[in-house]
């Protein structure tokens, strides 16, 4: 379990602009940033990124969350995935109990086990004749066998022995590679079978699957589940589907390995495969966080309409208002490897453009079971539907599913309505989402202002004045947020200190204008400030702060909290609220005025003991 305390000092160090640019280009639209929503389609921004609040949200369709939650929604990434990549990006350690800690190093020993395995297994690829003319018999080209990691399992008993030089390592057994029999003999898992990596949504091989060549039962074999793959959760090809399900806005699902590699290869790249099991809620809740639509596409014999309701079953509780799940079913005689060969590229698009919609789906299916227009068939309809819309979250999809039934069975959907449970509660996320979703930090607080308890902070000093609102910028006096020494939320909008008359040293200019963009006190040298001037000394103090951690300082509010002595912190809180409540900036770029003012503190530098020079309206030392 990762520290709440952790999680909060992370967002307070990483700068959310920049996560979010790199996925979607941002454009600076007044003290925030816009863009077109990466959640949902929409030709206007109305997606906005707040650097000073580090949040993000969209008007248009409510998305909102920290940078943990924007690589979780985004890219889909798990929990602990999305921690470790900002917490590595700032040079942190995310810090973990004995458990976890043991858990997180178990996994690192399993994905290097896999990893080793898959490149023996590309190995002897290149080696095997057979599995060579398999795939191309398939007409699987290089570049897609490359791409997928494509390999071949000998049919040895032990030929992992080859790539392992202790073929007992336990790891073997542990990432599934290896059975243990009687008497403790050990042979491959995999043997004389073409082999499908399976890499998580990070690209690490985290299982394989395999297919045998001639005859043998079974025809494909995958994994068992171990402590890094879980059938129910993971998703051949989404590794490399994850570009094209954003470009296309749309994921198609499938059921085999093969379906996967043929559409990739005939440009379908947002193609992805279930496991061996039928589809579950966790699948689909997975793909919904990439994808504003799902289209399962099913073989269009039995067995392929019998995983499609079981897929129309589990996405049920998964629905959310907005999102769309749909279901192509092909002819009897094709699966999507086939159909495409044959119709092309176009025509099996067009075939997932007119995808049935799960609404019309269920529906029809609903009334092919109680074809009868009876009272007692209209009755057993509705008893059927009811079952299914108890288990939907999402208000606005439940209202519309229920009026379509109440209307098919010919009775008032308002009274139908009202017998129905009440709404069910939103799928239950992991504690730790929460936690990502909703931490606040001492300079960040929730959305919604209630401030959670900080029992590390110390209790405020009785003398010590305390800015609220966000994080401040220069020449600004707007309602604030809590201080570093606040436990609760204050409104300090009628307590702004009066504009200061007296005239500001060139030293407190340059730190005012560091706190405002503390990359700016990198260029600074001691020299450049040498002085005994309170506020120099107070500068060089920001200086090498700065210095120390120029990956993570991004603001005033990591400059502060990384100020471990109190005296210090409490001294630059102070020019903090300073700067909030009088003198401006001069109206030149910042740039521009930073520079001007390091060749002043040169000057002064250079100059007899006891010599000042000041900044007043003007830009000019007073005579």
């Amino acid at each position: 379990m990762i520290p709440a305390e952790f999680l909060q000092t992370l967002l307070a160090h990483v700068d959310i602009v920049p996560i979010i640019d790199r996925a979607v280009p941002l454009k600076k639209a007044g003290a925030n940033y816009a863009a077109c929503c990466p959640f949902h389609k929409e030709k206007s921004p109305s997606f906005t990124v707040s650097p000073s609040k580090q949040f993000y949200h969209c008007f248009g369709c409510g998305a909102h969350g920290t940078a943990i939650s924007f690589l979780m929604e985004y890219q889909g990434k798990s929990f602990p995935d999305a921690v470790e990549e900002l917490a590595s990006g700032v040079g942190m350690e995310v810090p973990r109990d004995e458990r976890s800690r043991e858990a997180a190093q178990a996994a690192g020993g399993l994905f290097e086990v896999l990893l080793t395995a898959a490149q023996h297994y590309k190995t002897e690829l290149k080696k095997s004749d057979t599995a060579k003319d398999y795939f191309r018999s398939r007409g699987v080209s290089g570049e897609i066998a490359r791409t997928f990691n494509l390999g071949f399992a000998p049919d040895k008993w032990q030929g992992l022995a080859e790539a392992f030089e202790e073929y007992k390592d336990a790891a073997l057994d542990q990432a599934g590679l290896v059975i243990v029999g009687d008497g403790d003999k050990r042979y491959d898992r995999f043997r004389g079978r073409v082999m499908f990596p399976i890499m998580n949504q990070q690209g690490r091989v985290i299982a394989f699957g395999g297919r045998v060549l001639g005859e043998g039962e079974p025809k494909y074999l995958n994994s068992p589940e171990t402590a890094v793959f879980s059938k129910g959760r993971e998703l051949y090809g989404l590794y490399q589907a994850q570009k094209a399900i954003r470009d296309d806005e749309r994921v198609l699902v499938v059921e085999g390995y093969m379906d996967v590699i043929a559409l990739h290869q005939y440009g379908i790249g947002y193609a992805v495969a279930t496991l061996g099991t039928a589809t579950t809620e966790q699948h689909i809740e997975r793909l919904f966080r990439l994808a504003d639509e799902v289209v399962f596409s099913f073989d269009g014999d039995k067995a392929g309409m019998r995983a499609a309701w079981r897929a129309l079953e589990n996405a049920f509780p998964a629905l959310q208002d907005g999102k769309a799940v749909k279901f192509l079913f092909l002819p009897p005689e094709h699966d999507p490897d086939s159909y495409i060969r044959e119709h092309g590229t176009d025509g099996f698009a067009q075939r997932v453009r007119e995808a049935e919609p799960l609404s019309k789906y269920w529906l029809r299916t609903l009334q092919e079971r109680h074809p009868d227009d009876s009272p007692e068939a209209r009755a057993a309809l509705l008893s059927d539907a009811k079952t299914y819309l108890e288990k939907v979250s999402a208000p606005l999809m439940r209202d519309v599913l229920m009026r379509e039934v109440a209307n098919a069975a010919r009775v008032d959907a308002g009274e139908f309505g009202r017998g129905l449970a009440p709404l069910a509660a939103p799928p239950a996320r992991n504690k730790r989402d929460d936690d990502a979703h909703e931490t606040a930090t001492p300079f960040r607080p929730m959305e919604n202002q209630e401030y959670r308890q900080q029992a590390w902070q110390p209790n405020p000093p009785p003398s010590q004045q305390s800015y609220g609102g966000e994080m401040p910028r220069v020449g600004q006096g707007q309602n604030q947020k809590p201080s570093r020494w606040q436990k609760g939320p204050k409104n300090y909008a009628n307590e702004r200190p009066a504009p200061r008359a007296v005239p500001l040293s060139v030293y407190e200019r340059l730190l005012r204008l560091g706190l405002e963009a503390p990359e700016l006190l990198l260029s600074l040298e001691d020299e450049d400030i040498a002085s005994s001037h309170p506020d120099a000394l107070l500068l060089q103090s920001a200086v090498r702060l700065t210095k120390t951690a120029p990956q993570v300082i991004k603001s005033a509010a990591e400059l502060i909290m990384l100020a471990v002595d109190e005296n210090l912190a409490n001294a630059l809180e102070e020019k903090v609220q300073a700067a909030m409540g009088g003198a401006t900036l001069v109206g030149k770029p910042l740039e521009d005025e930073w520079r001007a003012l390091v060749e002043r503190a040169r000057e002064e530098a250079k100059a007899p003991a006891g010599v000042r020079l000041y900044m007043n309206p003007n830009n000019r030392a007073p005579s």
